[in-house]
């Protein structure tokens, strides 16, 4: 309550005289908190009074804006684009510079605002251009340090990935990129969670545009996520816990944080962020690896929960990464920090009676003795200070597990005192059933085969799974995914591709392809319903309204197809896009599926003019800036 009224007063209100709802940009927010200020001051092993004069003018200036390319086929192609736009900036001072310590080079800061970068004409084209392919999934928009935490995991394509706290899924799109970065296939799974049904919903959302069948959302509480189901425990290669936090790393992104910090607020944080890393103790295999962050500089909520870590189990280790990624500038871990109660009065022992009025503040709060500190090597753990690279503020520690836990897989089972029941679907129910275990299976398979191809195929229909009451579309997932599903006791909200999306067109089959998954499996379909073709002649299909005839070669062979959806392939060395896959349909001509966002992207990445009726046609995010605009 009180930190509310606190919130109540760092914000003014400024009236509208147009009626509407008042929204962020209209709200005045002081941007001070004594108490804040007085706790970092005096935090002298974090920031001496130099780095906290630095620190505090930093949190006044304004975030700069950061964005990272998805790594797929089309990488190559956008990264030539976007050099040609930069180039383009005649001031270079406001051009895009990459962030060296980002693998790939494909990632990029631009030190404006993002209402800044909407009054700058100069920045106009490339702006768009982000727009079109943030919406397309080929870019991601996301805070510098926000980008850390996933690169010090280490996932290889044969981990299986826990991300415990993964809402809105910017991290989750990282880990599955590695997934898919060798050149072998990827085996691992990658599980995203939130305790929040809506932000799961959002994951889903995010995670779709990398169209990977090795994903997984589930909606548990992060602090009792499953350790058994079934008849095996889960256990994984590598965990992320970006825990939830008091934030005070973020305070240039949400001014209204300054508001809302206080002493209270991260010392209720520790016990929760302690039992969530508890949880992944559990969770992660015998040397495997999970990194903890947060973006908070506060100590309670970084080194005090890594120390407890380390207090209470001797198999964890923090991991030594000084030699990771060495242009991104850090701050060392510290094993000293002072404890203050809610009036701001610093304590000198542990409250372990209830003599000193501090009852409310757990002994773990507390640094460590100095053997321990010896023992734990805090100082491998990563602060990263606004000031260091013009950033948000943000803690990282990596650790690794060097033996088992058993005793905790026992004591977990003798806690558990029944089965969860099976999760019953309902009409409107958005979860995934695997397809094999409803109704009218074996025909929609029949028939997927026949149409399609796929008689004598490797393709497995047991990966496949129904969103909703079986009236949905089909899911593919990898088939270890799928046997979690199969278990039934994780509370699986998503996952997986669209393959197939049901139509009501009368002919043999009704499931149509969906291009979202396509490429993942388009190698496992027969002949039957492909057709290779030219790039001018995708160019043709994706600028045209209707159908549209095509050389007398692939015509001919269209020829011979039933009414129905069909899969092209470019087959054109001269082409950006040779030998990717689409879907489409063939009636009496032949036609693309692609959707407005996807053709906007498609149009830009190969230089072709959209149609006039759509050159000019915002999208939903350009609609929404002008809206907030106004």
């Amino acid at each position: 309550m009180e930190g509310e009224k606190k919130e109540e007063i760092q914000q003014e209100e400024v009236k509208k005289d147009d009626g509407r709802k008042p929204s962020k940009k209209d709200y005045h927010y002081i941007t001070e908190n004594p108490e804040m200020e007085k706790f970092y001051s005096q935090q002298t092993s974090i920031m001496n009074n130099e780095e906290f004069k630095e620190y505090i003018e930093t949190m006044h200036k304004t975030l700069p804006t950061t964005f990272r390319l998805t790594r797929n086929e089309q990488t190559p192609i956008i990264k030539e684009e976007l050099k040609r736009l930069i180039n383009n900036i005649d001031n270079k001072q406001e051009r895009p510079v990459e962030l060296s310590w980002y693998p790939g080079g494909i990632a990029y800061q631009l030190n404006a605002s993002r209402g800044e970068i909407q009054k700058n004409k100069s920045l106009e084209e490339l702006r768009r251009f982000i727009i079109v392919q943030t919406e397309a999934g080929v870019i991601s928009r996301q805070e510098a340090v926000s980008m850390i935490p996933p690169l010090f995991l280490n996932v290889k394509p044969y981990h299986d990935v826990l991300d415990l706290c993964a809402a809105p899924g910017s991290k989750t799109t990282q880990i599955l990129e590695m997934i898919h970065s060798g050149p072998e296939e990827a085996t691992g799974i990658v599980i995203a969670n939130d305790s929040d049904y809506k932000r799961c919903e959002l994951l889903d959302h995010q995670t779709k545009r990398l169209q990977s069948p090795n994903i997984i959302i589930t909606n548990h509480l992060a602090q009792n996520y499953p350790i058994k189901i079934g008849d095996q425990f889960m256990k994984f290669d590598r965990v992320l816990c970006d825990v939830p936090c008091s934030g005070d790393g973020t305070l240039r992104k949400n001014p209204d944080a300054w508001g809302k910090w206080n002493i209270m607020r991260g010392i209720n944080l520790h016990k929760t962020q302690c039992t969530i890393m508890r949880r992944a103790v559990r969770l992660v295999k015998s040397c495997g690896r999970f990194v903890y962050s947060t973006c908070s500089l506060n100590p309670y909520e970084d080194e005090a929960v890594v120390a407890f870590i380390l207090r209470n189990y001797p198999q964890i280790r923090l991991v030594d990464v000084s030699t990771e990624l060495p242009t991104l500038k850090r701050c060392k871990g510290v094993s000293s920090w002072k404890v203050f109660n809610k009036e701001g009065e610093e304590l000198t022992i542990k409250p372990d009676s209830k003599e000193d009025g501090s009852s409310k503040i757990p002994s773990t709060l507390f640094p460590p003795t100095e053997e321990e500190a010896k023992r734990f090597r805090l100082d491998r753990c990563m602060r990263f200070l606004p000031q260091l690279q013009n950033t948000g503020g943000f803690f990282v520690a990596v650790l690794e597990k060097v033996g088992d836990l058993d005793c905790d897989f026992k004591e977990e089972k003798q806690k558990r005192k029944k089965v969860p029941k099976p999760i019953k679907t309902r009409k409107g129910d958005s979860r995934l059933m695997p397809l094999n275990m409803t109704e009218g299976y074996e025909t929609i398979t029949q028939t997927i085969k026949t149409f399609y191809g796929l008689e004598g195929s490797t393709f497995d229909f047991e990966c496949l799974g129904l969103k909703g009451d079986g009236k949905g579309t089909l899911h593919y997932l990898i088939k270890k995914g799928m046997d979690l599903v199969r278990i039934n006791e994780l509370k699986i909200v998503g996952g997986g591709l669209k393959l197939f999306r049901k139509h009501s067109v009368g002919q043999n089959s009704n499931f149509r392809l969906s291009n979202e998954g396509l490429s993942a499996v388009a190698h496992l379909f027969g002949e039957r319903r492909k057709l290779e073709i030219r790039h001018e002649e995708f160019v043709k299909m994706l600028v045209s309204e209707s159908p549209v005839q095509l050389s007398d070669e692939v015509m001919e062979r269209a020829k011979n197809m039933e009414v129905g959806c069909v899969i092209f392939q470019i087959k054109d060395t001269t082409s950006p896009i040779n030998k990717q896959y689409f879907s489409g349909w063939k009636s009496k001509g032949l036609s693309l599926f692609v959707s407005k966002v996807d053709k906007k992207a498609l149009c830009q990445n190969l230089k072709i003019e959209l149609p006039k009726n759509e050159l000019h046609e915002d999208s939903d995010s350009e609609k929404k800036e002008k809206k907030d605009e106004n």
